[in-house]
């Protein structure tokens, strides 16, 4: 029977680079100073690798950026019971993103528990004049949550391999051997919800090959 896929959420505030980052680790085709939109979701099927190289199936769900003012950093409870896992994005220029992230871990450990698969990337890395949240702080923070986390530009391909490498490792490790039970009922709903259809294979060690479906 073929794997159905696990669900990887990508979550974070407006304009921190959500967008930005799986569309460069997809096509490369990011550049600086593009004129940035607001997402309400898209959805990417892509083939990813685990840190034993083996590809596996990954539906991405690009989200609205969360409003800490609005809705407190909570996610729609759509999200947090379809999400295998969780890719966190914050800016190191804004502040107030990093506290998004923190509030939506929060929301993650209370209904999915501390131990559901979720892996941070901090953008903007580069722009140090405008920097807001200091490595030392962010990193004291991921420690003591026991997640990756990742500094980063997002202009820069190869270094956005990784974490996607790790989400993709945790979510397979947790779903264990129910991931190998197909559910063509549930293929066919989040076919149906899915606005954009790509694929993607990405290696840990090389560059990304990309196919469009």
């Amino acid at each position: 029977m073929p794997k159905i896929c696990l669900r990887l959420v990508v979550v974070g505030g407006s304009c921190v680079g959500k967008t930005a980052v799986i569309e460069q680790a997809i096509f490369g085709n990011h550049s600086p100073g593009q004129p940035t939109f607001h997402t309400i979701e898209d959805i990417y099927d892509v083939q990813l690798d685990t840190d034993r190289g083996i590809k596996e199936r990954i539906r991405i769900f690009d989200t609205a950026g969360v409003d800490l003012h609005v809705n407190n950093g909570e996610l729609s409870k759509h999200y947090l019971n379809l999400a295998d896992g969780f890719l966190l994005v914050f800016s190191v220029t804004s502040k107030k993103s990093f506290q998004q992230i923190q509030a939506i871990k929060k929301e993650i450990d209370k209904n999915k528990g501390k131990d559901f698969p979720v892996v941070v990337v901090a953008t903007k890395a580069d722009i140090k004049n405008e920097r807001e949240c200091e490595s030392i702080v962010i990193k004291k923070w991921a420690e003591a949550e026991k997640v990756r986390l990742t500094e980063l530009y997002v202009g820069d391909r190869k270094a956005l391999q990784d974490p996607f490498v790790q989400i993709t490792t945790r979510m397979v490790l947790c779903a264990g051997k129910g991931y190998l039970q197909s559910s063509h009922s549930e293929v066919k709903r989040f076919l149906s919800m899915r606005k954009t259809s790509k694929s993607i294979s990405a290696s840990k060690d090389s560059g990304l090959d990309v196919t469009k479906e």
